[in-house]
């Protein structure tokens, strides 16, 4: 029996096609590669960050997503394209979870980027606290 030496191209007939490298795929997106994302764990001691951000981040983030802790979760809300909503979840991942449903204590629509987001605040109309 012949060896087959790995030429790492794939084989014909498979139907599997070879994958864009990552400079490809943010060509291929439209979108300019930035980076890797800022952790949402990294916005928390960051004093140029605002208070209600830090607040909610640091809760979500603690053991249990806060819960053992004896202090109410704390709200964040924030604008996401132009449109109010609120931040319902932070993942280990870096990222968090929000939803159009202003008045939702859980269950998040999308994951974003904190960086995708402006204008926190602890309430719904946006303003700063």
């Amino acid at each position: 029996m012949d060896k087959q030496q790995d030429t790492g191209a794939t084989p014909s007939g498979s139907g599997c096609q070879p994958t864009a490298s990552a400079a490809d795929a943010s060509s291929l997106s439209g979108i300019p590669s930035v980076g890797d994302p800022k952790h949402c764990d990294d916005y928390i001691d960051d004093l140029t960050q605002p208070e209600c951000l830090r607040k909610f981040l640091d809760h979500a983030r603690s053991p249990a997503h806060g819960s053992l802790r004896d202090e109410p979760r704390p709200k964040l809300f924030a604008t996401f394209k132009g449109k109010r909503v609120r931040v319902v979840m932070a993942s280990r991942f870096g990222d968090v979870g929000i939803t159009s449903k202003l008045g939702a204590e859980h269950g998040y629509d999308r994951r974003v980027g904190v960086e995708e987001l402006t204008d926190f605040s602890a309430t719904s109309a946006g303003d700063a606290s």
